[in-house]
């Protein structure tokens, strides 16, 4: 389960949750690629999408 304080602690750390979840990835590409996308889902840009 995630908390909002997890979130906030991500937004900070934006390495946090890739570190989190890095281990399910077994290829370094998508491990890298998931990687951007967290970066991508957790930054101060306006609109989010998964394009």
């Amino acid at each position: 389960m995630v908390l909002v304080e997890d979130i906030i602690q991500w937004a900070r750390e934006p390495e946090a949750p890739a570190e989190r979840i890095g281990s399910r990835f077994s290829r370094k590409d998508v491990r890298a690629r998931a990687r951007q996308y967290l970066r991508g889902l957790i930054s101060r840009i306006e609109r989010e999408n998964g394009w």
